[in-house]
């Protein structure tokens, strides 16, 4: 219908998404009135802080990005975690506008969140043509239920460039012009940027696809391998991308040097299994039948990945599909090299990263560089999201075939609806923290400390502790932050050898124990209790 080519009718379709998104999912989590932030108070303050030191480092405030002033006097201590420099200068403009640092880090959020649902949009709107199947797809990847176990880890939040390097992975394979793989990397290497968990994962399907159109497009690569400007041109753009990422992986490196990296028998538990895909996030108003399917788990929190019914009915949908292509005697060519390229880049990325039991194909990929740093790879659900909202989209592309525009306009906004509900979750059971339980416990510390010299190098040893430590040693951070302080307190995804003590039990001796393993005997120490 001509109504539905309309730029100003997309573009209203494309807004109800939007909000459908930014409403239903993230305003769920932070509260229409800003009460609170994702995760807890933890990995999401720890988070916070990153993006604030990125911040200050912007501003000139601070000397040295590696060098943060937390786990005093520990060097290069960023590269005991992921950093979010790629997505800090958002955060950045948002303490510009004169937000605080909390209300930015909930302004981040929702950025991140519209960023997110508007490329894996661009995405599915380039593979299938069709205004719904674009949007209905892109809030499974932006608001699916799966997220809940991921919204505590920030670093995952930022994951708009993996559709874009997906979608100019597809358009590079089909002409194997030099401009688009350009594209892709740089995608992929802003992916590292904005955390390097992600970038790593990413790198899996980007990988398998340009392995699976080497294949399905060998004619066209011998043929562009004998001219010398292709090979001239892939040569200087990959060139390009190692060279950008050396500049953040490098000091990551000479950490790993150090430190070693993790024993594959340790890590493998961390791989999903079959399970974890129909294991669903407590507070569900459909699934609560899956909420403790796999409740044996260790750290079973985090394998609660499963994606919703909507997205589980599309694969299934697409699979009976996918057999009955196979047995048809006329096969139709038409349209269907993107389809193809991205079912078999998704089933291998999905059979890479499952396990049964502790057999998993992921050993292929624990031995590549990199990789053996990472311990939490229920993750890969982030990227594997996108190929379920591949599925979904392709479902409704049957649905909306030959309907008049509002019949298909009304079909739109039920199913958006009913992928809301399919993927909404309790308030109660969202994991989330009250933006004042913060601010409270970091204006306490301020306070204790609205004497203290300039030079002065703090140690946050409370008389008791009530929660967990690492929480404590966060408020400390955060308050010397605040004051432009040093201070011995920290807390990272892994700590320095020798700090272990004191980062389990703050006091004089684990302190004294600390600051002698690195050899300093003396130093102007402020002990706030």
């Amino acid at each position: 219908m001509e109504i539905e080519s309309n730029k100003k009718y997309h573009l209203f379709l494309y807004l109800i998404g939007l909000f459908t998104c930014i409403y239903f999912f993230a305003l769920n989590i932070i509260g229409t009135s800003y009460d609170f932030f994702p995760g807890d108070l933890g990995d999401a303050r720890f988070n916070n802080y990153l993006l604030e030191h990125c911040y200050q480092f912007f501003c000139g405030n601070i000397d040295s990005f590696w060098n943060a002033p937390f786990m005093y006097p520990e060097k290069n201590i960023i590269t005991y975690s992921d950093n979010l420099i790629g997505t800090s200068p958002f955060y950045s403009l948002f303490r510009i506008l004169g937000f605080d640092r909390i209300a930015s880090f909930q302004n981040w959020f929702l950025l991140m969140t519209a960023f997110n649902f508007t490329s894996c949009f661009i995405f599915l709107k380039y593979v299938f043509k069709n205004i719904y199947a674009a949007i209905l797809g892109a809030l499974i990847f932006t608001c699916s239920i799966a997220l809940q176990a991921q919204i505590g880890h920030a670093q995952t939040i930022a994951r708009f460039p993996i559709p874009l390097g997906l979608m100019f992975g597809l358009l590079y394979s089909k002409e194997l012009n030099p401009k688009y793989f350009l594209f892709m990397l740089l995608t992929l290497t802003y992916q590292f940027y904005c955390g390097i968990y992600l970038g790593f994962l990413m790198s899996v399907p980007i990988i398998l696809l340009i392995i699976i159109s080497i294949f399905i497009r060998s004619k066209l690569y011998i043929e562009r391998i004998k001219k010398i400007y292709w090979i001239i041109s892939m040569t200087i753009f990959s060139i390009l991308s190692v060279t950008l990422l050396a500049f953040l992986l490098l000091p990551y490196k000479e950490r790993a040097e150090i430190a070693g990296l993790y024993q594959y028998e340790n890590i493998v538990s961390t791989v999903p299994t079959f399970k974890s895909f129909f294991y669903s996030n407590s507070g569900s108003l459909f699934w609560s039948k899956l909420e403790h399917v796999a409740d044996d788990y260790s750290n079973y929190w985090d394998y609660r990945i499963f994606p919703g019914g909507i997205a589980v009915f599309s694969v299934i949908f697409c699979l009976m599909v996918v057999i009955r292509y196979i047995f048809r005697k006329k096969r139709s060519e038409k349209d269907n090299y993107d389809k193809k390229i991205l079912l078999l880049t998704g089933l291998f990325t999905f059979f890479l990263f499952v396990r049964i039991d502790n057999v998993s194909f992921y050993r292929i990929l624990f031995n590549l560089p990199g990789f053996g740093s990472m311990r939490a790879l229920q993750r890969i659900i982030n990227i594997e999201l996108l190929f379920f909202s591949v599925t979904t989209a392709y479902f409704f592309l049957f649905v909306f075939r030959n309907n008049r525009y509002y019949i298909n306009f009304i079909l739109f906004l039920f199913f958006a609806f009913i992928i809301v509900i399919d993927n909404s979750v309790n308030s109660t059971f969202i994991h989330r923290t009250k933006k004042t339980a913060s601010e409270n416990r970091v204006n306490n510390l301020l306070e204790k400390m609205k004497f203290t010299s300039n030079d002065s190098i703090i140690s946050y040893e409370p008389d008791s502790i009530k929660s967990a430590v690492h929480e404590y040693h966060l408020d400390a951070m955060l308050a010397t932050q605040s004051l432009g302080l040093k201070c011995l307190n920290g807390y990272s995804a892994t700590a320095p050898e020798g700090y272990h003590i004191y980062w389990g039990n703050p006091n004089v001796e684990s302190r004294k124990n600390w600051l002698s393993s690195r050899n300093i005997s003396t130093c102007k120490i402020k002990v706030i209790k």
